[in-house]
């Protein structure tokens, strides 16, 4: 986590598994990280919470959201998803 008003740098808990390659975006008012599953970060007790999981096999390569839904782009060909 990087406090912008200062430029510090803070370790947060890690993901309950590796994600190399994954979407991530903030959702609202909290940071999703998606990959198969589908991951919401709590900052009042630090940890990760799994929200669910992308019911097909998706290769994730970028994820935007905006105030109803987060969409997905495919990092191999470029489809987009809601």
């Amino acid at each position: 986590m990087v406090d912008i008003a200062n430029g510090e740098v803070h370790e947060v808990q890690s993901l309950p598994s590796p994600h190399p390659f994954f979407g991530c975006c903030i959702f609202k008012n909290r940071p999703y990280v998606i990959k198969n599953n589908i991951y919401m970060y709590k900052r009042e007790d630090n940890s990760w919470v799994r929200m669910g999981r992308l019911r097909s096999s998706f290769d994730v390569g970028v994820a935007v959201a905006d105030s109803q839904f987060i969409y997905i782009a495919s990092k191999m060909n470029y489809t987009v998803h809601k």
